[in-house]
């Protein structure tokens, strides 16, 4: 059974679980919650097929950013964000939820096979209120406020990296961010001076992916495809804007 991605304009309501349905229709309601994940450009580069008391999870290559995104990294991390998504779901509703990640080698597509068990215990780090989050979750481009962010919302961001191999690097040493500031204008300037990148990014955004309407999201690929906005771009980056 695939689940057709248009799923992803529907809305989700944790009151509509079929409670009395079956296995089936269950994984399928959870996957609402998956597919509200954040990916890169808003791609949304996943396939998901529900078997009995698993979901498979799969990548979808047609929506694979090739110029942006040559080694598949932000591709990879967009699908890891879905897991994760449906994971907190499943934890929601009760379901214990072992994991297997590229189960079949040589098949880089699927990425991961979910098995549902009823009953199941929720991981000690995932916070209840992550699920809550999931429908109301934004993107916001605005400017940040000045204001520091209080050291305790800074240690609960650390206590996520709970898994072996992840970490949290913050600093607030002002020569650090001077660098970084630098390659992210660099990068800006790379990027935006390709045609490839540019026709990539105007094509994602001529299909309405950040939400503006079509007229708008038709004149915003003219200009990226046909413009080097790069400098513009990068001041809107930089800490000196």
């Amino acid at each position: 059974m695939n689940i057709a991605k248009d799923l992803a304009q529907c809305g989700v309501k944790e009151k509509e679980f079929p409670k009395a349905g079956s296995i089936e229709e269950k994984l399928t309601f959870l996957l609402r919650y998956a597919i509200l994940s954040h990916s890169s450009h808003n791609t949304q580069p996943w396939k998901f097929s529900v078997r009995e008391d698993e979901i498979q999870v799969f990548v979808d290559r047609t929506r694979w950013l090739k110029v942006a995104d040559p080694d598949q990294r932000e591709l990879y991390i967009s699908v890891g964000c879905a897991v994760e998504n449906l994971l907190i779901a499943a934890e929601h509703f009760g379901y214990g939820h072992p994991v297997i990640y590229f189960p079949e080698p040589g098949q880089e597509e699927l990425v991961a096979t979910v098995k549902f068990e009823p009953q199941g215990q929720p991981s000690p780090f995932r916070d209840s209120a992550l699920f809550d989050a999931i429908p109301t979750r934004q993107t916001n481009r605005k400017v940040y406020g000045e204001r520091p962010i209080p050291r305790g919302d800074l240690k609960h961001l650390q206590s996520c990296c709970v898994e072996k191999g992840i970490w949290l690097h913050m600093t607030d040493d002002l020569e650090i961010k001077r660098k970084v500031d630098e390659l992210v204008i660099r990068g800006d300037a790379i990027q935006f001076s390709d045609p490839a990148f540019r026709e990539e990014l105007g094509y994602w955004i001529g299909q309405g992916v950040f939400g503006a309407s079509w007229l708008i999201a038709k004149i915003g690929q003219l200009a990226v495809t046909h413009m080097n906005i790069g400098k513009g771009q990068a001041r809107k980056d930089s800490l000196d804007r």
